[in-house]
């Protein structure tokens, strides 16, 4: 997930126009610019982001947010800064 959002912050900087990061739960899916991307089974996924999705700017910002990921009894909150757009992981406990 995290190399996701890395690659979608990379390819708006070089495209020089906004990116798109959002789930599609009917689908259990990620779409990123478009493209749908299916999601492992028994994978939860929760966005907390505003306006449903993040999104990467071409200057490398974005609008902030975050993906908890659940799978058992582990978890992980990938975390995206709206300033600088860098992408981290964390345990959520």
């Amino acid at each position: 997930m995290a190399g996701t959002l890395r690659l979608a912050r990379a390819h708006a900087i070089a495209a020089g126009r906004p990116v798109l990061v959002r789930l599609d739960g009917a689908r259990h899916a990620l779409v990123v610019d478009g493209a749908t991307e299916a999601l492992p089974a028994g994978l939860v996924l929760a966005l907390d982001a505003p306006g449903g999705a993040i999104r990467f700017a071409p200057d490398g910002s974005a609008s902030g947010g975050s993906i908890r990921l659940a799978a058992s009894a582990e978890a992980r909150l990938v975390g995206v800064d709206w300033l600088t757009g860098r992408v981290a992981i964390a345990d959520p406990r």
